[in-house]
């Protein structure tokens, strides 16, 4: 039965660390609090997300991590976040103590003032340059508007809310109507389900006019969904008004006109209809209307692109997209030659079958998954990430996906992040085996074996006959100096597997490291035999035979063993051990 959550109160204190003091304010979402972080003695923001569906929680989860990761000024930190509780979700954040964009604009509003050209552009660009960040890394917003930019002080601001708008559920149409995007600021094709890097410079866009001239592009008198429905039909097929025609308060005269009328044709490109209209990046939208503002301060009006920016101001329309012939497979059919090409380990077509199913159709998570699996065949473990990622977007329940992504993060020694996505892995599949065993081969990486040992111990609870959590355990056991244990763990995993070379080896290091030399010498032997290109084997074989004094035989081993690939870690234990016993 799923546990019931809760909406923690002000007086609560979040993992004994986040006290809550005040609410900030609430909203469909739920509540954001203010409070003090009170280890570090720091005031800080929680935003505490009313998710209920494991759907919600998981994405949520995914999110958090891939936002705690992200580290650019402009962008609102994340100091932390949980969805293990008993409470609701939640994000931890530095305190902006000067509120958001919007409380700014009300307040300006509320006292008859405009807020000053040099205040938007310095808005717009260093949001811009928040984006472009994103953008790089292929993550939409979704969700950009004044409410969701923070003011930590007079000068900066920051993009916040990152990712809010894609945990929703995307089953519930409603929902995403009214709380995954605003319908002010929403670019025409979020309103059809769509959203492409150019969302958000769409939505900049809007904010830019907002700021310029004191009101929205579009607005209307209804309410509910009839307001909702109404605004995105304003912004699919309505023209805007240009930025001399919305100013409300002219307080700087002409001058300001003639500022307005230069920028105008700037914000009217990023605001255009239809993505292939606007600027190509985000970051060329906002240095073109730095630099033409700063010109017509000065009466230099030009409207060209900021300097340094080699692309154009508008992007060329693509070409019409090329209709599929009948002859070629759908995608369905590319999946099922993937699964037989992979069962076959026929790698190099696994890659080619995959990247053209990606190709065909980008929203297809089984496609990104096959390529990752591909690319990890080849040893390439960085590459394998991004396609990784994608599956996992589109698919939050992948778990498949979600632990080969551990796997690669492991083997490239990010065993924390390796951990967080086992441990979402897990909570989707608690008994998959092979998320188990490399949830304990993380732990071991870290140092923390005996956590690692209760992790090996579930998966062989879950099946008696997985010979690696044997294998695996019986390394955690050694490295606590549990050698008599580990070498029954070794025992176990030959029984089941009699042709694990690496059991073999590791039970040589177990016997060696209790004196036991001839029964490590032929355990290493065996290895040898099953893999005659075991460096580990033979650099193990060749430590104990020096203890032997049998150093001409030992160097015979340390050729072999240098001869067959050796990891850095069997290089580094032959120089010592031919360091301790003067072998040249």
């Amino acid at each position: 039965m799923a546990k019931e959550l809760r909406m923690p109160s002000v007086g609560d204190t979040l993992k004994g660390v986040y006290k809550l003091q005040g609410v900030l304010g609430e909203g469909g979402f739920g509540k954001a609090f203010s409070g003090t972080d009170l280890e570090n003695n720091v005031p800080i923001a929680v935003k505490v997300l009313q998710f209920t569906s494991a759907r919600e929680i998981l994405k949520f989860s995914l999110e958090g991590f891939r936002m705690s990761h992200l580290t650019h000024p402009n962008i609102v930190k994340v100091i932390d976040y949980d969805a293990e509780v008993d409470t609701y979700p939640y994000i931890v954040m530095p305190l902006a103590p000067n509120g958001s964009l919007e409380g700014e604009i009300r307040t300006r509003r509320g006292k008859g003032e405009h807020m000053p050209i040099e205040r938007s552009i310095a808005a717009i660009e260093q949001i811009g340059d928040a984006l472009a960040y994103l953008h790089q890394k292929r993550i939409v917003h979704q969700d950009v508007k004044p409410d969701n930019i923070l003011l930590p002080n007079e000068r900066d601001f920051w993009l916040s809310d990152l990712g809010i708008a894609k945990i929703l559920n995307p089953d519930d149409p409603l929902q995403i109507r009214h709380l995954g995007r605003s319908p002010h600021y929403a670019s025409p094709e979020q309103s059809e389900g769509k959203a492409v890097l150019a969302s958000d410079q769409y939505s900049l866009g809007i904010t830019a006019f907002q700021l310029l001239t004191g009101r929205l592009p579009f607005i209307t008198a209804l309410s509910g969904e009839f307001r909702v429905a109404e605004l995105e039909l304003k912004h699919r097929n309505e023209k805007p008004p240009s930025l001399v025609d919305a100013i409300q308060a002219l307080k700087n005269g002409e001058r300001m006109i003639t500022i307005l009328r230069v920028l105008d044709p700037i914000v009217q490109t990023a605001i255009a209809k239809k993505p292939e209209d606007r600027y190509d990046t985000v970051m060329t939208f906002a240095k073109t209307l730095k630099k033409t503002a700063e010109d017509a301060a000065q009466e230099k009006p030009t409207g060209k692109p900021f300097p340094g920016v080699d692309v154009p101001p508008k992007k060329v329309a693509p070409p019409q997209a090329v209709e599929i012939p009948p002859t070629l497979p759908v995608v369905e059919d590319i999946i099922k030659r993937c699964v037989e090409l992979y069962e076959q380990e026929r790698y190099v077509e696994l890659l080619e079958a995959s990247d053209r199913a990606t190709i065909l159709d980008p929203n297809n998570a089984d496609a990104w998954m096959y390529k990752g699996l591909s690319l990890c065949r080849f040893g390439k473990w960085e590459e394998t990430l991004e396609p990784y990622d994608r599956a996992i977007e589109l698919d939050p329940t992948n778990v498949v996906a979600l632990r080969n992504k551990a796997d690669s993060l492991n083997r490239l020694g990010r065993h924390e992040e390796a951990l967080h996505m086992l441990g979402i892995a897990l909570r989707l599949s608690p008994t998959y085996l092979e998320a188990l065993n490399d949830k304990g081969s993380a732990l071991n990486s870290l140092g923390r074996h005996e956590e690692a040992i209760r992790a090996y111990d579930q998966a062989i609870r879950v099946n008696p006959g997985y010979s690696k959590a044997f294998n695996n355990k019986g390394v955690a056991l050694n490295a606590l100096g549990r050698n008599e244990e580990a070498i029954a763990a070794y025992d176990q995993a030959i029984k089941l597997n009699p042709g694990d070379s690496e059991a073999f080896n590791n039970k040589g290091v177990a016997l060696n490291a209790l004196g036991r030399n001839e029964e490590a010498i032929a355990a290493y032997d065996q290895a040898i035999k099953l893999n005659p290109g075991y460096s580990n084997a033979f650099a193990g074989k060749g430590a104990t035979l020096c203890a032997f004094g049998k150093y001409k035989e030992a160097s015979l081993c340390f050729q072999q063993a240098m001869a067959s690939n050796p990891s850095e870690q069997v290089v580094r234990l032959i120089d010592q051990v031919k360091k301790i016993y003067h072998l040249s």
